[in-house]
């Protein structure tokens, strides 16, 4: 399914109705960061958006 980043405003692709296949169940979302996404926006983030997110959380923590 194509959607459009809500953070960047790119388009991406988003596999939730095959979610093991999707690019977001490969990588490791910290709960922090998926409660920070899931309070922040209403939709789906793209890779480089949540990578992005990750990293700047994980950073805070050090």
């Amino acid at each position: 399914m194509h959607k459009i980043c809500p953070r960047c405003h790119k388009p991406f692709e988003c596999c939730h109705d095959k979610i093991e296949t999707c690019w977001c169940s490969k990588i490791k979302i910290t709960p922090k960061v998926y409660e920070f996404i899931s309070t922040h926006f209403s939709d789906c983030l793209c890779k480089a958006c949540t990578e992005e997110i990750q990293k700047k959380k994980q950073s805070n923590y050090e």
